[in-house]
């Protein structure tokens, strides 16, 4: 979605515009994520690290009404934000910061809004793709620059622990195994 204003929302058939409260170019929505039990969208603008929580409206609006960071205040650097992960619960929304090199994790409190903010090493570099683990214990995260992926505890704090190195990671695939067994693709060295 990287540059893109517009956001498709095919499950309603219709497409949704919207406006954000800054200019739209300067943050370039990248990943969204659709609230499992509310009509809310949330949103990541890339470059200002940024999410937008989106209202969908009966006809396909999307009305904003929440814009956070996911960067802390007294953050000084570059970074940009990539990967958005809610709990399947809906209870916490993920957002990786390259960059800062970090997990932020918010609580989606009433009615939608986030609030508390906290923030957790990646364990890397450039934490890309991030995504729970087929148990929904862990959240594991892909660092592209420093070639791992690390998993970092479901609630977004505490200790991130090496799980692989692999090539530049950009994504996690589950192959369908034996349950509560993580299959890593053959290409990862599993630690």
């Amino acid at each position: 979605m990287c540059g893109i204003v517009e956001i498709p929302i095919r499950r309603l058939k219709t497409t949704a515009q919207y406006q954000s409260p800054g200019d739209p170019r300067n943050n370039a929505p990248r990943n969204g994520v659709a609230h499992p039990a509310m009509p809310i969208l949330f949103v990541v603008g890339e470059l200002d690290s940024t999410v937008y929580a989106l209202r969908i409206s009966r006809d396909g609006r999307l009305d904003p009404f929440q814009v956070v960071s996911c960067l802390p205040d007294n953050f000084i650097g570059f970074s940009r934000a990539s990967a958005v992960v809610l709990s399947l619960d809906g209870a916490r929304l993920h957002v990786s910061n390259r960059g800062h090199d970090s997990i932020c994790t918010f609580d989606v409190v009433d009615g939608g809004r986030l609030a508390s903010p906290r923030w957790t090493g990646s364990d890397g570099r450039t934490p890309r793709f991030a995504c729970y683990n087929p148990e929904g214990t862990g959240l594991l995260v892909a660092n592209e620059e420093s070639d791992t992926i690390a998993s970092i505890p479901s609630g977004g704090s505490g200790p991130a622990m090496l799980v692989a190195r692999t090539a530049s990671p950009t994504c996690i695939a589950f192959r369908h195994g034996a349950p509560g067994k993580l299959s890593v693709p053959h290409s990862a060295e599993a630690h």
